[in-house]
């Protein structure tokens, strides 16, 4: 049945206010009470990921807001010929990330200015949603207040750069986004960039640097969904794409780049829907009780010497792991293109490498497969000369790193990695090659310690 018109029928019996309101918020309840059922059972077929049941949860949210909206601004405060606030979901919600117990975030666009009308409809509806035992984060204001604030405010700013029109006037919603881009293109971004990685640092020190904690937080800690928010974040706002495959048409990634940012954000995704059904509430930290019910949940099953749990959380590591590379990746290609110069050298002692803005990097024309001796001889470079290796070039030997088993017999490749081995501080450098792979492949027992859990 039509909510719109089972609150109206509700609200226009001839009872007292407080009672119709009491109502009103039942039958609010009773509908968010279905909305998260459906997302439980979406979760329980293993076709569907997290990813996907998020967006059809936020659908289901978006029908429910505009049924609401419709009742309070046309039953409740009624006025033909008056202006009604319009509603915008931001952040989170506004890209339709709709964990099952998330902060729902939310702009009432305030289209006539400040007046009386529209705040009372605007307090109606935040009473409704409080009252339904929602968390919601919101804010009604202008279009000349938002972009004030999101001028001053580099939180505000990112929430607004993920706006969606929900309810209300759609030509109020094209005026603000325009004023919104116009923000976006000032200072060539460089700001908000700035502004963004900062936080990344400041977040690593606070949750903790490694992506192998124990008890890992699968959307604030390294390698988890917050760094690839954050990409996605400074990839819309410096080159205006609204899907991270618009990059590789514009030759900004590569095909098998995007292919593990959209893989470890479904994974990701679904990990943190089934964590939050689990324990019934907003929560982040992946318990070690957690993990096993998860575990099970997403259909995880034990081998020999190795627990369901311990794979899946092997899977979760090595998911944070590409994520990490990704995330350097992202940087670099940010950094880059605001600095606008690229500056070229050649590296001393080599003609298969040269350096670009001062990283270690390997010349495009030439194929790894056709040498894959190059692969090791790059860790060694960045060792001799300790510069960093351009992410491109980690990302091209991640990709083929299965080429490194060729090199298991061959004197000059054990020649190089024993000078690796022995030189000053070779932890770097190893746990480098580690993540790319290249380890476990060149040391055929160590593949299978690469991100291995025990659970106890």
């Amino acid at each position: 049945m039509d909510l719109k018109y089972v609150l109206e029928q509700a609200w226009n019996i001839d009872h007292p206010e407080d009672e119709k309101r009491k109502n009103v918020i039942r039958l609010l309840k009773e509908r968010h009470e279905e909305i998260l059922v459906n997302m439980s059972l979406r979760l329980n077929t293993m076709q569907t990921n997290g990813l996907e049941a998020m967006f059809l949860h936020a659908d289901e949210f978006d029908e429910m807001l505009i049924a609401m909206m419709a009742f309070v601004c046309e039953t409740v405060y009624r006025g033909e010929g008056h202006a009604n606030p319009t509603l915008i979901a931001v952040g989170g919600y506004g890209r339709k990330e709709l964990a099952p117990y998330s902060d729902i975030d939310i702009l009432f666009l305030l289209t006539h200015g400040k007046d009386g009308r529209q705040l009372d409809i605007v307090s109606f509806m935040m009473y409704l949603l409080w009252d339904m035992g929602l968390k919601i984060g919101q804010s009604a204001r202008t279009i000349e207040d938002c972009i004030t604030q999101a001028r001053q405010d580099m939180t505000v700013r990112t929430n607004l750069l993920e706006a969606r029109f929900v309810y209300g006037d759609r030509n109020a919603f094209y005026d603000f986004s325009e004023k919104y881009n116009a923000l976006r293109e000032e200072n060539n971004g460089r700001d908000f960039v700035e502004a963004k990685l900062l936080e990344q640092t400041n977040r690593y020190h606070r949750m903790g640097i490694s992506k192998y904690l124990l008890e890992p937080n699968v959307k604030e800690g390294h390698g988890g969904l917050r760094d690839l928010h954050l990409m996605f974040w400074l990839s819309k706002y410096l080159f205006g794409i609204t899907n991270m495959p618009d990059l590789v048409e514009r030759g900004i990634l590569t095909s098998s780049a995007c292919d593990k940012f959209l893989r470890a954000h479904r994974f990701l995704s679904t990990v943190r829907c089934h964590l939050h059904l689990l324990i019934g509430k907003a929560g982040d930290i992946l318990t070690f009780d957690a993990q096993k019910k998860i575990a099970e949940r997403m259909g995880y099953i034990g081998r020999t010497g190795q627990q369901a749990v311990e794979r899946f959380m092997k899977h979760y590591y090595l998911v944070s792991k590409n994520v990490g590379e990704l995330t350097r990746l992202m940087t670099v290609i940010i950094t880059d293109t605001l600095n606008e110069q690229v500056r070229v050298e050649p590296l001393e002692g080599t003609d298969d490498f040269y350096l670009i803005n001062n990283r270690i990097s390997l010349k495009s024309t030439i194929r790894l497969e056709d040498n894959p001796l190059l692969i090791l001889q790059a860790f060694a470079l960045k060792q001799k000369y300790d510069l960093l290796l351009n992410p491109w070039t980690i990302q091209r030997i991640t990709d083929e790193s299965k080429l490194t088993r060729r090199l298991r017999s061959m004197p000059e490749a054990q020649e190089l990695f024993f000078e690796i081995l022995l030189s000053e501080k070779p932890e770097g450098i190893l746990r480098l090659m580690t993540e790319s792979g290249v380890l476990g492949y060149f040391i055929r027992e160590f593949q299978k310690l690469v991100a291995q859990v025990q659970f106890d």
